[in-house]
């Protein structure tokens, strides 16, 4: 259920996301490392609800990862943009680094529901700021 609710939340921001011409422009940007970091957000969420402890801390690398290139393509941004994306992402980053962390497979499980949540959140910053059609 809680893979479906994010998948389904990111999969509508990051299908409305497309390259125009052949240099991708900042809000592009943007959008594609938000498109890596669901997918890598879908995968912990998948492997928590597999139960597998192992996969989960190897994905939330893997996050991690695309998350470091979402806060450099927000940084790409103009200034009203950025003001607009960074603290939320920013936040997001630190969550899923703190998760990196966890001990066991419940720390993870409940890290993991406070990660969607941010990610949420970004998700609906995203939306509302740019225009990614």
């Amino acid at each position: 259920m809680l893979v479906a609710a994010v998948a389904v939340a990111v999969v509508a921001v990051a299908s409305g996301c497309g390259d125009d011409d052949d240099e991708a422009s900042a809000e592009d940007q943007v959008c594609d490392a938000w498109s890596d970091v669901r997918g890598a957000l879908d995968d912990v969420v998948t492997d928590v609800q597999d139960a597998n402890f192992g996969e989960a801390s190897d994905d939330l690398s893997t996050a991690g990862d695309a998350l470091d290139g979402l806060v450099t393509a927000v940084e790409e941004l103009r200034q009203d943009q950025r003001e607009a994306l960074a603290p939320e992402v920013d936040t997001l980053q630190s969550d899923v680094a703190a998760l990196q962390d966890a001990q066991d497979l419940e720390e993870l499980s409940t890290g993991v529901d406070t990660v969607t949540s941010q990610a949420q959140v970004v998700i609906d910053d995203i939306t509302d700021t740019m225009s990614c059609d």
